[in-house]
C-alpha cells in the first residue's frame, strides 16, 4: 500500500514539474509577445505626423499629402524623396545599405 502511494506521489511530482516548465515556457512566450507588440506600436508611431495648429480629419493620410506638396515644390518624385528620407533616418539599417 505504501509503495503504491509513493509511486503515485512520484508521478504527481513529475506532472507538477512538467506543468511548472510549461508555465515558465508560456510566461516567456507571453513576455516575447508583449515585447513584439511594443515594437510594433513603436514602429507604427514612427510614421505618425502631427502638425500643430492644422486640423486633422479621421484616417487622413497627411504624409501622402505633404509628400505630394513637397514633390511639387522641389520637383522630385515622391518615391525618390521617401527613399531619401528613409535613408536619412535609418543611416545604419540594412535597408538603407541596399538602396
Amino acid at each position: 500500500m505504501t509503495k503504491k502511494l509513493r509511486m503515485e506521489n512520484k508521478d504527481i511530482k513529475k506532472s507538477q514539474d512538467s506543468m511548472k516548465e510549461e508555465i515558465n515556457d508560456l510566461k516567456r512566450a507571453h513576455e516575447e509577445l508583449l515585447d513584439d507588440i511594443s515594437l510594433m506600436e513603436m514602429h507604427q508611431k514612427e510614421m505618425v505626423l502631427h502638425l500643430r495648429g492644422i486640423p486633422q480629419t479621421h484616417n487622413e493620410q497627411i504624409q501622402e499629402k505633404l509628400s505630394q506638396e513637397i514633390e511639387n515644390w522641389l520637383g522630385v518624385e515622391v518615391e525618390e524623396m521617401l527613399l531619401d528620407i528613409d535613408k536619412i533616418f535609418r543611416i545604419k539599417s540594412e535597408r538603407s545599405d541596399h538602396l
